[in-house]
């Protein structure tokens, strides 16, 4: 328990809490988040930045046959729930160190 009178341990307190807040945030920032759509036809993998590089895209030939349009949409929704999930990550560890 901190003792509010000490202000030198309430600075302490609050500098170890900024210190597990920034660790948190780059831990996320290189975690990897895959998303999924057309039920595996096209996977995402994307960084913590929504970074994706070519070689963690993922098309199948299934999903490239079915056209640009629909292809353009398999890509925007594996995309989205990368996102979704980073965010996910992101709300819950900041959530458990609050």
């Amino acid at each position: 328990m901190v003792n509010t009178n000490d202000m030198s341990q309430l600075v302490k307190v609050a500098q170890q809490m900024q210190e597990n807040f920034k660790r948190a945030h780059e831990e996320l920032q290189l975690a990897r988040y895959e998303g999924v759509s057309g039920a595996g036809m096209l996977k995402i993998t994307q960084n913590g930045k929504h970074y994706v590089e070519a070689k963690d895209v993922m098309i199948t030939q299934e999903a490239y046959n079915l056209g640009i349009e629909k292809l353009a949409e398999l890509i925007a929704a594996a995309f989205n729930a990368g996102t979704r999930r980073a965010e996910a990550a992101q709300t819950e560890k900041m959530t458990a160190l609050s």
